[in-house]
């Protein structure tokens, strides 16, 4: 009797254990005990992180267009143009640069015109008005201002004669190049010259006879 319980109580016990490695019962599971469903629940997530990405798109993309875009940097002073009115030079001195001034322009536009833009002309008129000419300047207002136009540096010459003949010099300089590309801008000019001569004077003897 002993060993017939025995055995049955062990039978039983065999038939109620779960078998190594088996999966958890489903009744385990948070969906059967009354919890949210997992899937559901990680689509949900999903779908709210991905509205809160596009919001935050669109949020970013809108500061953009409303920040102004940032100012242009100031250009930088023209120095010669502010010589053209610093009182500490002489008034002929502050002429000629003015007249210095719109030669070189107008030397620098002629040759722009001329597709020589590059060339050692162009490249002479803008050392001189850029770099020539405040050189002459700038050690005229180094000197005393008391003796710049009074005290002799050379050959009796002061510092105010010496500013003059420079000055001049540059300005011989620039209407030489004027002048050198006149002659060769002119060519054109000429050579349509020369056509209407030859075109009309034809025709005038064609009416002639």
């Amino acid at each position: 009797m002993i060993w017939l319980f025995t055995a049955a109580l062990t039978w039983s016990s065999e038939k109620n254990a779960a078998p190594l490695g088996a999966p958890p019962s489903v009744s385990a599971l948070p969906e059967q005990g009354g919890g949210f469903p997992l899937g559901n629940f990680g689509s949900r997530a999903e779908k709210v992180a991905a509205k809160a990405a596009r919001r935050e798109a669109r949020r970013q993309a809108k500061a953009r267009l409303e920040t102004p875009p940032p100012a242009p940097a100031p250009a930088a002073p023209d120095l010669f143009i502010s010589y053209l009115r610093d009182e500490r030079l002489p008034g002929e001195a502050r002429a000629q640069l003015a007249a210095l001034n719109l030669r070189t322009r107008e030397a620098l536009a002629y040759l722009d015109s001329l597709g020589q833009s590059g060339s050692e002309a162009a490249y002479l008129a803008r050392a001189v008005r850029d770099e020539y000419a405040p050189t002459a300047v700038q050690a005229y207002l180094k000197l005393p201002p008391t003796l710049a136009g009074t005290a002799p540096l050379q050959d009796g010459k002061t510092g105010r004669d010496l500013l003059r003949e420079q000055l001049d010099l540059l300005l011989n300089a620039v209407q030489d190049i004027l002048n050198t590309t006149l002659q060769a801008g002119g060519q054109e000019l000429l050579t349509h010259q020369r056509f209407l001569e030859d075109r009309f004077r034809k025709a005038r003897r064609d009416l002639e006879v």
